[in-house]
């Protein structure tokens, strides 16, 4: 028998999340960063591809290479990947480091809300 392995919350991260209420976040987020450069969505603008390649070049302008999968209506897609100088980072890891370039900072409710 196969012996379970748990994943450290860090490798969770990495695998989890990309659903469009997520990258609905990352929009807002975005947008307090770049100082309304990128467009804040909410979760059913993200159908249309061109947000989320508005989504994908903000975060480029932070340094982050942002691969958003949004998924479908009622099918949250496969997982969003954050990369950093070509390394996979988790989202949080991704959103200090955008923080980071724009020389900003503010809390982030579990990754979705703006406090």
């Amino acid at each position: 028998m196969a012996e379970n392995k748990k994943l450290s919350d860090e490798s969770l991260n990495l695998v989890s999340g990309g659903t469009a209420k997520e990258t609905a976040a990352d929009s807002k987020i975005l947008n307090t960063l770049l100082k309304g450069q990128c467009k804040q969505y909410e979760v059913f603008d993200l159908h249309l591809q061109e947000h989320v390649a508005e989504i994908q070049a903000a975060w480029a302008k932070l340094g982050v290479d942002a691969t958003l999968n949004c998924g479908a209506l009622f099918d949250p897609g496969a997982a969003n990947v954050y990369k950093i100088d070509g390394n996979i980072v988790t989202r949080d890891a991704a959103i200090k480091h955008a923080m980071l370039v724009a020389g900003k900072e503010f809390p982030v409710d579990d990754g979705f809300k703006i406090m």
